[in-house]
């Protein structure tokens, strides 16, 4: 899988999802966390993802955003 395979793959769980960690997504990809993080970076230039510390935190994606109309 390419990077920016895995980082549509990604963007395409958070819209399902709306919300997952840094943590089970490194598992599910089999990366760091750390990978996860910058594709986030990356993501959230041209995507509406917010990332939120401590207890209840994650990685979101705005509940009005969805990369297919039909979903």
């Amino acid at each position: 899988m390419t990077v920016n395979e895995r980082r549509n793959k990604i963007l395409e769980k958070l819209c399902v999802r709306r919300h997952d960690t840094r943590e089970n997504l490194a598992v599910e990809f089999g990366v760091s966390k750390r990978t996860i993080e910058r594709d986030i970076l990356v993501l959230s230039l041209e995507y509406p993802l917010n990332n939120a510390r401590g207890n209840g935190g994650g990685i979101y994606v705005e509940d009005w955003y969805r990369t297919d109309p039909n979903i």
